[in-house]
């Protein structure tokens, strides 16, 4: 049995500390035999470290930065997804397959829920009671459909079917979540099952860490795609150091190799129309030309700038200390 390391004739009388023990073992032998699978046999291991990188350090900086925006959602629907697309990716090492499918689907359902309120003529106070949770999170079918009526979400809908694509993955994460029988379950997914003092555990799969990966790959590709037709700017990227430096815009923006990152992330079937919105959008066209015409940041604003931070960090770390020395007194 994978990870059964125990003195049998000295089990712990405590069923909470008979299962941290047994997990624990047991888990810590899934994860090592799921790093060395992906490490060394996974065949789409550059394209996940892409997708994991995309989900920790990008996805936060495609929201839309104007004031309505930030208004409405915040950073809240972004950094959700990114936090379960992490937890997904925890669940397949760990060989809890199933599982995942969960966090998945709730990250495309955030990131379709934030494209949905970031619309134009979309209903500011609605928008701020979801994210207040004073208000249910809206039907996935049902906001696809009024997304996809809207520029540019319209042009990729009669190009590319986009809600046949979104319909397509959420309903197949469904029927893992909901279990649609036995090939949605969990013994579907294991290459062994075992149950212990009534604790059960399964075995590394090789196919289904696979499998899971791929679904993971896939979601991180719907949702690379929603946030560009969310934000059409994502699609070229910026030297933000060079006109910034140190205080770029919040979010909204993409540097070069980030830009660079969404587009391998795509989709196949969506590459080509991406590319034509690329040249053909007019919220592109503007914001780039007024970044373009910004003067570079010389050498003596960068100093000062690298000066404030060193200030504000000396500034801050005197306030902690200080309110830890009252604390201590």
């Amino acid at each position: 049995m994978v990870g059964l390391n125990m003195d049998l004739n000295n089990i712990p009388d405590d069923l909470i500390e008979i299962r941290r023990v047994f997990v624990s073992e047991n888990i810590t032998k899934k994860m090592q035999l799921s790093s060395n699978y992906i490490r060394t046999r996974y065949d789409k291991l550059d394209k996940l470290e892409e997708a994991m990188r995309f989900c920790s350090f990008d996805l936060l900086d495609a929201a839309r930065s104007d004031g309505t925006n930030l208004f409405k959602l915040a950073f809240f629907p972004w950094s959700e997804a990114a936090e379960d697309f992490d937890i997904a990716l925890n669940l397949i090492i760990s060989s809890y397959y199933k599982n995942s499918y969960d966090s998945l689907r709730r990250a495309l359902e955030l990131v379709v829920v934030a494209s949905f309120y970031t619309l134009d003529n979309a209903d500011s106070k609605k928008a701020r009671e979801w994210v207040t949770s004073k208000k249910s999170t809206p039907n996935f079918r049902r906001i696809v459909e009024k997304i996809v009526k809207i520029y540019p979400y319209n042009l990729c809908e009669d190009k590319c079917n986009l809600s046949e694509f979104l319909f397509e993955l959420y309903y197949y994460l469904s029927d893992y979540i909901h279990v649609k029988g036995i090939n949605a379950s969990h013994r579907k997914f294991v290459s062994s099952m075992h149950n212990f003092c009534g604790i059960s555990i399964y075995g590394f799969s090789e196919e289904s860490c696979s499998q899971s990966l791929n679904i993971y790959l896939e979601t991180v590709g719907a949702v690379a795609l929603l946030c560009a037709l969310c934000n059409p700017i994502l699609l070229i990227g910026f030297d933000l150091e060079r006109k910034f430096g140190l205080n770029p815009p919040a979010s909204g923006l993409f540097e070069l190799h980030q830009s660079e990152r969404l587009w391998f992330l795509f989709p196949d079937r969506f590459k080509e129309f991406m590319e034509q919105l690329r040249k053909t959008d007019p919220s592109i066209q503007s914001v780039q030309e007024y970044i373009e015409q910004l003067p570079d940041m010389t050498d003596e604003e960068f100093k000062n700038q690298c000066d404030d931070f060193v200030s504000m960090f000396s500034v801050n770390s005197t306030q902690n200390n200080d309110g830890e020395s009252s604390k201590n007194r």
